[in-house]
């Protein structure tokens, strides 16, 4: 799942989603779409499903993707 912070956070496997609008409602519109269950749908079909039934987000993935 994806979720909202202010600041950066994580490690190698963590992607940061910046954008150039700093409305808060902005980030909730796109965390909204990155957790719906379409997006869901399109990364487990277009990804190596990871051990127990995890998926693993790739950059390469995104810029295929909807949003």
């Amino acid at each position: 799942n994806f979720a909202f912070c202010e600041g950066y956070f994580g490690n190698t496997k963590t992607y940061n989603l910046v954008l150039r609008s700093k409305n808060k409602d902005d980030y909730f519109y796109y965390l909204g779409l990155l957790n719906s269950k379409l997006i869901e749908f399109f990364y487990r079909k277009s990804s190596v499903p990871k051990a127990g039934g995890y998926i693993e987000y790739k950059k390469q993935l995104d810029r295929k993707s909807v949003v």
